[in-house]
């Protein structure tokens, strides 16, 4: 359906992003590679162009989620915990945030049987509880408006390991009527 040019809609829409670090990676950048760039799909994230939206889409960020590939072990999760990240929106930092305060949102949950409960070592580990209504929110929206770049990113101070993760954005979408 063409654009009809008569206005603008707003949706609640999700942004996310993932990356996988390699076992020794103390940093990551998110939301810098758009679906076909680097082998990714729309599994591994939903932006169309890297860094920003697309003419003229705007985005209110009202909430960040994080999860880790299902079988990344506990040692990983944990770890990948202890860093921290900087959203960026244009040149400035738009906000800092420890990553062991975010939660999964409503994501999967995976546990699987331990074969010998004499061993305390932990089964699995997330972040939080999976529930929609659980979620990293912000007081006050940031705004990423149509054109203008975006990032994430992340730093450790002791790698934490080979795996797989997603940041999330939740929010509203701003876009043209159609």
């Amino acid at each position: 359906m063409p654009n009809t040019g008569t206005g603008s809609e707003k949706i609640y829409y999700p942004l996310y992003d993932s990356i996988t670090l390699g076992a020794a990676d103390l940093t990551a950048t998110l939301f810098q590679s758009p679906i076909g760039q680097s082998s990714k799909t729309l599994y591994d994230t939903n932006m169309v162009l890297a860094g920003q939206l697309q003419q003229p889409q705007t985005f209110d960020l009202m909430g960040i989620w994080i999860a880790a590939l299902p079988g990344a072990t506990a040692a990983n999760v944990i770890a990948l915990s202890k860093g921290a990240m900087t959203i960026v929106v244009g040149s400035k930092p738009a906000n800092e945030i420890l990553l062991a305060l975010l939660t999964s949102g409503g994501g999967l949950k995976v546990q699987t049987a331990q074969s010998n409960a004499a061993v305390a070592a932990p089964i699995y580990a997330n972040f939080g509880q999976e529930d929609s209504r659980n979620l990293y929110t912000l007081r006050y929206p940031i705004k990423i408006n149509a054109g203008e770049h975006f990032r994430a990113e992340l730093q450790w101070p002791v790698a934490p390991g080979a795996l797989k993760f997603w940041i999330g954005f939740e929010g509203s979408l701003g876009r043209a009527i159609q």
